[in-house]
């Protein structure tokens, strides 16, 4: 009976070391970047909304001191990105394609 519960146990601990891979599989997106103005200079903290297109799901964010800005795990799809900064005009990126990986 010990020799069949410490196969049954070995053989749990295959399975879950072959899933575990499997559950670690990247599903999500990232749109990052980095925003200047026309001279190129990097531009601190501009508000940046992404707004997926299909679903209508939003999350805003700010550039940082480099003037870059990450927006991690997000959904693939169509996004519109929308750039704000005080004294300078708005501008939206329309049709930005997020893909897996």
């Amino acid at each position: 009976m010990r020799l069949r519960t410490n196969g049954l146990a070995a053989a749990l601990i295959v399975l879950l070391a072959i899933a575990a891979p499997a559950s670690a599989q990247v599903t999500t997106a990232a749109i990052e970047g980095v925003v200047t103005d026309s001279s190129g200079a990097v531009l601190p903290g501009v508000t940046v909304e992404l707004r997926n297109v299909d679903t209508n799901l939003t999350r805003s964010l700010v550039t940082d001191s480099n003037g870059r800005f990450a927006a991690l795990q997000m959904p693939p799809g169509r996004y519109s990105v929308s750039l704000k900064l005080s004294g300078f005009a708005t501008v939206v990126l329309e049709n930005v394609l997020a893909t897996v990986g």
